[in-house]
């Protein structure tokens, strides 16, 4: 019988795991490449070779580059008759942040109060603004 503590140690792995395998899926200049075109694309996404296109990169080697991105879990693909069209998972860079700022702000280290303290403020007016409270205020100034 595992104890609650090394259910929560096992879940620590597990997301850390992920982490890294998202890090080092966007730690590749071409990678990176793609995913950034790929959330400009917006939900809608981008067919494979309309990616490659824009990016300048083979097939193959753009084939490479997203099977890695969907292994990290950063990019999903949809069938649409004859072609895939690929789009960012942005929920997942979202939660990578989100947990890398957790892990910076709750331990209390003093390099880290400055920049908690910041993006704090700064998330919680992203959040007014995309759900339009705060416009008011941005039109009367």
């Amino acid at each position: 019988m595992t104890s609650v503590f090394e259910e929560f140690n096992i879940y620590l792995m597990i997301e850390q795991e992920t982490l890294v395998q998202a890090l080092q899926a966007l730690a590749h200049e071409a990678r990176l490449g793609v995913y950034l075109a790929l959330v400009e694309a917006g939900p809608a996404g981008l067919p494979a070779g309309a990616l490659a296109e824009r990016l300048g990169i083979g097939s193959s080697a753009l084939s490479f580059h997203l099977t890695r991105l969907r292994h990290a879990g950063l990019v999903a693909s949809t069938r649409e008759g004859q072609r895939i069209v690929y789009s960012a998972c942005c929920e997942q860079v979202a939660e990578l942040t989100d947990f890398l700022r957790n892990r910076c702000c709750r331990s209390g280290a003093a390099a880290c109060e400055e920049v908690c303290e910041g993006r704090s403020r700064a998330g919680v007016e992203l959040r007014l603004r995309r759900h339009g409270a705060g416009t008011a205020k941005r039109r009367k100034s």
